[in-house]
């Protein structure tokens, strides 16, 4: 049976659908999530760029958030990231999600917001798409 990690607490899949539709507004941390949320209510902030990715390998090195295969973007609670530098790192196969994982991390205000395909770092044509923030809202 699949687990989700929700609000510091491991529940089966079926008690975290019903505790939703009780709360419409719960969201679910994404992997790494807890600890970039008690570092901010505790008055910290990473000392580098926060990368987003979808992939266990990726961005070992950084404060990260790890998105499950099977998540919802809507779903996740991403409110420690408000104010950050944030990354979104995947591969190619992952790229169908960016859009709903970008539209939610903006939501929440980043200070600035890129995306980059790892796996085609070097191509031509190669998409590595930088999103200042303040340049997405001034085009809204």
């Amino acid at each position: 049976m699949r687990l989700l990690r929700c609000d510091n607490t491991l529940r089966e899949q079926g008690e975290v659908g019903a505790f939703q539709k009780i709360h419409p507004h719960y969201k679910c941390l994404p992997a790494y999530g807890k600890q970039l949320t008690e570092m901010r209510r505790s008055g910290k902030i990473p000392a580098r760029m926060v990368i987003v990715t979808f992939d266990w390998r990726l961005a070992r090195a950084y404060p990260r958030i790890v998105i499950a295969e099977d998540a919802i973007p809507k779903d996740l609670n991403f409110s420690y990231l408000a104010g950050l530098p944030v990354q979104i790192v995947y591969r190619s196969k992952d790229a169908h999600k960016i859009h709903a994982v970008v539209e939610e991390i903006l939501k929440i205000n980043p200070c600035f917001l890129a995306t980059f395909a790892v796996d085609r770092a070097g191509e031509d044509g190669a998409r590595a798409l930088l999103i200042p923030f303040v340049a997405m809202k001034e085009a809204a």
